[in-house]
């Protein structure tokens, strides 16, 4: 019995650090780059990071949306 519990909480162990470890891949992965014809793309760049901005009907009241994890969120411009 004591040797099936130590390979219990060895395995329990492992899939601790494996999670762990990996837990970036899992909880964020890049969308593919997505182009829409109705809209112009522009960026916004501080230091190393970039923030992605759609530009449509021009001379319209502006909307920021911000999409969720792996969002794309350029799928969501006919309907604003």
């Amino acid at each position: 019995m004591l040797k099936f519990t130590t390979i219990i909480l060895l395995l329990y162990a492992l899939t601790c650090f494996f999670l762990y470890i990996k837990q970036r891949d899992l909880l964020f992965f890049p969308t593919p780059e997505n182009h829409h014809p109705d809209a112009e793309a522009l960026w916004l760049r501080s230091g190393e990071e970039r923030l992605k901005i759609w530009k449509f009907n021009e001379g319209q009241n502006a909307i920021i949306y911000f999409g969720g994890n792996a969002e794309s969120v350029e799928y969501n411009i006919p309907f604003f």
